[in-house]
């Protein structure tokens, strides 16, 4: 009667060649990406803010006229109040174009104001992420490193096990020609 254990081989060395390589690829894919510090956004919300007043400043000067600003209420030019009136529609009416232009601009840059905040606010979420990545990354490779040190240890014990088993075979032969 022989009784064979089968178990199968397991090649530490390749599963540890797949583990360095798999590491490494995320170190040096993971490296790139983390290059702005968090000093370096709260600057980028600030400048974005400022852009928000100056574009707010922008299209509060961009309106129609509806009076004669104050320093042409003086000497010279309150002889010419009744006309008022008259010159800041003429105004208005030459700088009607100009302000639809204005509105335009002022509209396609609060849009890109808005896409930048969002953008900036996804990037921060990524980065986030992937901090915690590189932390799970960081289990994983001490994981596989226990993993590699179980293989090392259960192919001991597998090696033992055969040369065991076949000392047994050789003890229960030589007892059968013994007996």
């Amino acid at each position: 009667m022989k009784t064979e254990v089968a178990l199968p081989e397991i090649n530490a060395s390749q599963l540890m060649h797949k583990i360095r390589r798999d590491i490494s690829w995320q170190r040096s894919k993971g490296n790139k990406f983390d290059n702005s510090s968090p000093a370096e956004i709260s600057t980028m919300s600030g400048q974005l803010s400022s852009i928000k007043r100056l574009i707010d400043t922008a299209a509060s000067r961009a309106n129609a006229r509806e009076n004669i600003p104050a320093k042409y209420l003086r000497f010279p030019f309150f002889v010419l109040r009744p006309f008022q009136k008259i010159v800041l529609r003429l105004f208005n009416i030459i700088l009607k174009d100009q302000r639809e232009v204005n509105y335009n601009v002022l509209s396609s840059l609060r849009q890109s104001l808005y896409l930048d905040q969002y953008l900036l606010s996804e990037f921060e979420n990524m980065r986030s992420q992937m901090r915690e990545n590189q932390a799970l990354s960081a289990e994983v490779i001490e994981l596989s490193l226990r993993l590699e040190q179980a293989i090392t240890q259960l192919n001991n014990c597998h090696n033992q096990l055969a040369h065991q088993e076949a000392e047994l075979l050789s003890l229960k032969l030589e007892i059968k020609k013994k007996s």
